[in-house]
């Protein structure tokens, strides 16, 4: 009998692209609301954060794929400028810097309790304002002005914890999807060995 089972790679690169699509369309509601009803405001929010953690979570390395394109999808959905493309896009890069909390603490542990989950949400935040206020800063700003680049984005570290929040209630939605398919798997070495990707 044919059976019609994903394989690793095919359920990956679907969710890679579901996730892109995600972050594509909430971003362009956030920054279009903003312009359009809280033109006058300082502040951003950005969904960019809190997806990159889910797949982050989700598929390790590959979340910093999420985190690059979200800072572009932002910067031209604001109509940013070249210089903010290279600002966005290289500082974000330094969220890959929570993978050594997977290494060191777990996935697993992460996701299990919310406290967890939520600082870790925080923590790749911070970590992409923190990137790209360095990338401003060898690019020749001034430190109040690349100071800026965590000031004004500062309301997203609380959108972020929300969000993850909410993801980490979800079954399966924040957790590495290796496990999680293993787990509702009734045969949990069939088609999800990572050497198939």
């Amino acid at each position: 009998m044919a059976r019609n089972h994903l394989t690793l790679k095919q359920y990956k690169g679907i969710d890679l692209l579901l996730i892109t699509f995600v972050t594509l369309v909430f971003e362009w509601i956030i920054v279009k609301a903003s312009t359009t009803w809280f033109s006058s405001e300082l502040y951003t929010v950005s969904v960019v954060p809190a997806m990159s953690c889910v797949c982050f979570m989700r598929w390790g390395f590959y979340g910093v794929f999420i985190a690059i394109w979200g800072a572009l999808v932002n910067c031209f959905f604001n109509r940013g400028e070249g210089v903010q493309y290279l600002i966005y896009g290289a500082g974000n890069v330094m969220s890959v810097l929570c993978l050594f909390l997977f290494k060191f603490v777990g996935k697993k542990k992460i996701a299990e309790k919310t406290s967890r989950a939520v600082l870790f949400g925080v923590l790749v935040t911070l970590l992409m304002q923190t990137g790209r206020m360095l990338c401003a800063l060898i690019l020749g700003f001034g430190f109040n002005q690349s100071l800026e680049f965590v000031t004004t984005d500062s309301l997203t570290l609380v959108f972020t914890a929300f969000l993850i929040f909410i993801a980490r209630r979800q079954d399966g939605l924040f957790e590495d999807q290796i496990n999680y398919l293993k787990r509702i798997n009734n045969n949990p070495e069939e088609e999800l060995h990572e050497n198939n990707c």
